[in-house]
């Protein structure tokens, strides 16, 4: 069995796109950020704020490494903890403005920037509640620190996790077109860990025995694709295992584990993939020329 791994290339101009995307997304959101954090009424909901800007970030320096066909997955790491340490200063500076409403630019100066650090750190900068008091002095650095990292944490997980899902055809110098949940296959009856087995072994012929569903209702297989239609050996698939999984208190929550993680196939298995064998909807009426006589009386 032969898995998709990434080249390691960084593309002609990979880094400075993904760059470029990453400090315009920080530089653009960066004033929407810190006046949400100040107008929300419910600061306990600032936390989805910053992952949210987090995110952003890393989402655009990814997309910069995909214009720049960036495919090394260490350096688009570095690069969204680069543009996530941009994002973090950029907020800092126009926290002042924000904050205070008495400064018309963002503070770039860091000499400048650290004097008002030290002015909230003494002040407080967010209240425990809507008019409660503030949160100052040690507490208050936990929390900048929390933000730091998460800010930074977030940039870097999207930066990541954009490029390794997507693979790179070498040959026609292009992304490969996802197709996900081309097809769901039940592990509702006897026997099914055995055919997993199989099927983690490589037997693609798993995929004609398993029955074909289309619900969402766990447990079952989904098939992920990933190919380049001019591109004879870019074609490969993603199984994942869904399952429901029950805590001690009765809450129920939802489990993918991938079992092939963009496993190579062949063009000739394509058809069994995507569901060409795929019996007929029962939900569809038959046609009058599918029905026997006695059956159209």
């Amino acid at each position: 069995m032969q898995f998709y791994v990434h080249s390691g290339r960084l593309g002609k101009s990979g880094v400075p796109w993904a760059l470029v995307w990453g400090l315009f997304a920080g530089l653009l959101l960066c004033r929407y950020y810190d006046r949400a954090l100040v107008l929300l009424p419910v600061p306990y909901l600032n936390p989805l704020l910053t992952a949210a800007y987090g995110l952003a970030v890393g989402w655009a320096t990814a997309f910069g490494a995909r214009q720049g066909h960036l495919r090394n997955e260490r350096v688009a790491k570095l690069l969204g903890v680069l543009t996530g340490l941009a994002a973090l200063y950029f907020a800092w500076a126009y926290t002042p403005m924000t904050h205070l409403g008495v400064f018309e630019e963002p503070v770039w100066d860091f000499a400048s920037l650290w004097d008002y650090v030290g002015l909230e750190y003494e002040l407080g900068s967010w209240p425990l509640w809507p008019g409660g008091p503030m949160i100052a002095s040690v507490p208050l650095v936990v929390v900048w620190l929390v933000e730091a990292i998460a800010i930074v944490s977030f940039s870097t997980w999207a930066a990541f996790r954009w490029l390794a899902d997507r693979p790179y055809c070498e040959e026609t110098q292009q992304w490969m077109k996802r197709e996900p949940d081309v097809a769901r296959l039940s592990l509702a009856g006897d026997g099914a860990e055995a055919q997993l087995e199989r099927l983690t072994g490589g037997d693609l012929s798993v995929l004609g025995e398993l029955p074909r569903i289309s619900s969402h209702e766990p447990p079952y297989l989904q098939l992920d694709l990933a190919s380049v239609e001019i591109c004879s050996f870019c074609k490969f698939l993603t199984v994942t295992r869904v399952e429901a999984e029950t805590d001690p208190k009765g809450h129920v929550s939802i489990r993918k584990r991938r079992i092939l993680d963009k496993l190579q196939v062949s063009e000739d298995d394509l058809p069994l993939i995507r569901g060409a064998d795929k019996p007929p909807d029962p939900a569809t009426p038959p046609r009058d020329d599918d029905l026997s006589a006695a059956e159209r009386e």
